[in-house]
């Protein structure tokens, strides 16, 4: 695990070395660079977490024509290893980059189909003079870049990007307007105009200043498993626990986030039985009267169970408002999602290295009624439509277009029947809906959206790519390909890495996610298979209680503790002379903030607060 950087279209030491202490935080156990003058400077900050002693990068091969720097973990590397060497390849190190290097030597750029892992590493190949760049299935490492004339700069984190001298920070006006859309940024750019990310399950070659991407994975529905109850939960079985077995491979210590939910305390018990006495991790809030609030409790009661060692964390206002401004900037994007993994991993790092969470269980297993919630959302009418016409007619240039055409009540029933990514934008969980969203923004800022980039027209051409698949399968991608990715690994990975802490994620294996995928959709339905497996072994009450989430009453915060950063960002001065909010609209925020009303009040408050410290932090 560690912090990737490079420059390729020519050389700079200097600027790499920026770059690399930027990302210092990522890999406090070292570092190493690889230069070519005229050429290409590429390095990385190490996290020693596999082969402490040899493990050190860049990672040759045996002729020296091929570098590798990588951040992630390539958990299949003991297999991959053995099957190379039989081969005739010689390993000078214990580490499972190195098997990128032999594997890319073996199979060329589909050595990325062999890998298990979470990854984003660059490949230098002397031979044919070009850069291969790799970014995992799931996204679950982060990959940036930068391109500007034939010059191509990359990172795991934006802020070494930001060291590039002729990088002009600029809002991307855009991101911004998704970002008022779901709290955090989906699609390819970043809120910094010009820096982009790395697609997930993609490969890249970079030669004589141009780029080519190649998808080499993606996620298929079909065919459908069909068998019996006993072969779904043992397929599963095998499957969930080899996947947490993998992922037990360290040459550190080891703990797990236990959440209270199904999720975390299935990998717990897994890892349990693959490997013994673990430590665990969880963590509640304090709300009105130090009252302490979330799973805590059920937390506990798995860790007693598992006989874990088991640590807490109670976070309150004033831990956010001491660290507000270290939020915002480990974080680099816009993003105003859950924030209490930080102080979680800090508890965390003091006594492992290396930490399991349950993320994507929830992604995996129903979607959190997302399916349903779509149907009420669409309507009556629509549905009806939808289910007569197919979505095949619904999608068509043809019916898109009359749709458009049709007004008044008709229009609008066409229009959520040909344009699913406004209804799915306008979910009920969404803070700003469309028109709160353009309603918001200034005349000058609206001016500047580009509209095939907003967060609807993503989610369209989404619908549109799965118009052949059940809205539940259907739904399940999209969320993996936006949420899941865009913010949820995003949070954990940059969270995580700010403590040097590394996080690995056991429901996103490449072969559980693929399993996942073929599962009839009533299977999947509330974790119907998962709870089947589990409940042999985990206690009754585990599975008898509702999901909880984990929302920090900051309605009550901003009233408190944060009101001083509240009146800092969000005044009448500030706003008006940015340009980028209207202001009468913000006041209307403000005044029904303090009239009482809470719930999404208080996040659309919160949200623009995120906003305007990001933007004074590093745009202003």
């Amino acid at each position: 695990m560690c912090g990737i950087a490079g420059i390729v279209g020519k050389s700079d030491e200097v600027l790499l070395r920026q770059m690399l202490d930027s990302l210092r935080h990522r890999g406090p156990d070292g570092e190493g660079t690889y230069s070519i003058p005229g050429k290409l400077s590429m390095g990385m900050t190490r996290l020693a977490v596999i082969d402490l002693i040899t493990g050190d990068q860049p990672i040759e091969n045996e002729d020296k024509t091929i570098k590798v720097i990588h951040n992630g973990e390539i958990y299949n590397y003991k297999e991959l290893r053995k099957d190379l060497k039989k081969r005739g390849h010689i390993f000078k190190t214990e580490s499972d980059t190195e098997v990128i290097v032999h594997s890319y030597e073996e199979y060329g750029a589909d050595c990325v189909t062999y890998f298990n892992g979470m990854f984003a590493f660059a490949l230098w190949d002397l031979k044919a003079n070009q850069l291969i760049l790799a970014r995992d299935r799931l996204g679950i490492k982060p990959l940036f870049y930068y391109y500007d004339s034939g010059i191509l700069y990359f990172a795991s984190e934006i802020k070494a990007l930001l060291c590039i001298p002729q990088y002009k920070r600029e809002l991307d006006t855009t991101a911004l307007y998704n970002y008022l859309s779901a709290l955090y940024i989906i699609g390819e750019n970043s809120a910094f105009k010009g820096i982009k990310r790395f697609p997930q399950g993609h490969i890249a070659f970079f030669k004589n200043g141009k780029i080519r991407y190649q998808k080499y994975w993606d996620i298929r529905f079909h065919p459908k498993k069909i068998m019996s109850d006993r072969e779904y939960i043992d397929e599963l079985g095998y499957l969930f626990d080899d996947a947490v077995r993998l992922r037990l491979r360290a040459d550190v210590p080891l703990g797990i986030f236990l959440s209270g939910g199904i999720d975390s305390a299935a990998i717990a018990e897994s890892a349990t039985r693959n490997g013994g006495r673990l430590k665990t991790f969880s963590m509640g809030f304090k709300g009105g009267n130090d009252e302490v609030i979330n799973e805590l409790r059920f937390a506990k009661e798995t860790a007693t169970f598992l006989e874990t060692d088991h640590y807490e964390y109670i976070i309150d206002a004033n831990d956010i408002a001491c660290r507000f401004i270290d939020l915002i900037k480990i974080f680099d994007d816009l993003y105003c999602g859950p924030t209490p993994q930080f102080f979680l991993t800090g508890l965390a790092k003091r006594h492992v290295t290396v930490a399991l969470t349950g993320l994507g269980g929830d992604e995996l297993f129903g979607n959190y009624g997302r399916p349903e919630r779509f149907n009420t959302a669409m309507g009556k009418n629509a549905s009806i439509i939808k289910n007569i016409l197919g979505n095949r007619i619904c999608y068509s240039g043809v019916f898109r277009h009359i749709a458009k055409k049709t007004r008044n009540r008709p229009g609008i029933t066409l229009k959520r029947c040909a344009f699913p990514g406004q209804v799915y934008s306008n979910r009920h969980e969404t803070v700003f809906h469309l028109s709160q969203r353009l309603n918001l923004l200034s005349p000058d800022i609206k001016a500047e959206l580009v509209d095939t980039q907003t967060s609807e027209e993503i989610y369209n051409r989404m619908f549109y790519q799965n118009a052949h698949l059940e809205l539940p399968d259907s739904i399940m991608a999209i969320d993996l390909h936006t949420q899941l990715v865009d913010e949820y690994l995003a949070y954990v990975d940059r969270f995580t890495m700010s403590h040097a802490l590394e996080a690995r994620v056991p429901f996103l294996d490449h072969r559980l996610v693929e399993y996942c995928a073929t599962l009839p959709t009533q299977l999947r339905d509330n974790k119907c298979l998962l709870r089947n497996l589990l409940q042999p072994r985990l206690p009754a009450q585990t599975f008898n209680r509702p999901k909880m989430g984990f929302a920090l009453p900051y309605g009550e915060w901003l009233n408190g503790s944060l009101n001083d950063i509240l009146k800092t960002y969000v005044n009448k001065e500030k706003i008006i002379s940015q340009g980028i909010f209207n202001w009468k609209e913000v006041e209307q925020i403000l005044t029904n903030f303090r009239n009482g009303f809470r719930g999404g009040t208080t996040y659309k408050l919160w949200s623009i607060v995120i906003f305007q410290a990001w933007h004074n932090e590093y745009i202003s």
